[in-house]
C-alpha cells in the first residue's frame, strides 16, 4: 500500500506537531495542501485504521531492504579496502583502516538480524498464504 504525497505529508504533520492541529493544517498548506479540521481528522482517521496494513506491507519488504543493507554496506568495506591498497600515506592508509574498522559492528549487527528477519519473514508469509487463501464452503 504505497502512500500518497498528502497522506505521507498528513502523518508527518500529525508526528511533529501530535495535538495541535492548527500548526499541522498550517505545515501542510505550506507543503500545497490546504485542508479543514474536519478533512485532516478524516484522513488522521483513515490512517490510523490502515495502520496495521500498512506495516504488513512494509514487512513484507523487509527481506529485500534487508539484504540491501548488508550489500551496501559490504560495497563500502570493499571500496575502502581498495583505497587502502592504493594509499601510499600511512597516515591516510591509518584513516582507512579507521574507517573499516568503524563500520565491522554494522556489518556484524546485519549479520546477526539475518536470521530474525528470515525467521520473520517466513511468519509474514505464512500468514499472508493464510489471508490468500479463500475458505470453502462444503455443501
Amino acid at each position: 500500500m504505497d502512500l500518497t504525497a498528502k497522506e505521507t505529508a498528513i502523518i508527518q504533520s500529525k508526528l511533529m506537531f501530535q495535538k495541535d492541529y492548527q500548526l499541522a493544517l498550517k505545515w501542510l498548506e505550506t507543503k500545497g495542501f490546504k485542508l479543514s479540521v474536519t478533512t485532516y481528522y478524516d484522513n488522521l482517521r483513515r490512517l490510523n485504521k490502515s495502520g496495521a496494513e500498512r506495516l504488513f506491507h512494509i514487512g513484507q519488504q523487509f527481506p529485500a531492504f534487508h539484504a540491501d543493507e548488508i550489500e551496501k554496506f559490504l560495497l563500502i568495506e570493499s571500496q575502502l579496502y581498495e583505497q587502502y591498497y592504493q594509499e601510499k600515506e600511512p597516515l591516510n592508509k591509518a584513516r582507512i583502516l579507521k574507517m573499516i574498522a568503524d563500520i565491522q559492528p554494522l556489518i556484524t549487527s546485519l549479520y546477526d538480524s539475518t536470521q530474525y528477519v528470515l525467521e520473520t519473514n517466513a511468519k509474514f508469509k505464512d500468514i499472508l498464504s493464510r489471508r490468500e487463501e479463500k475458505p470453502t464452503v462444503a455443501v
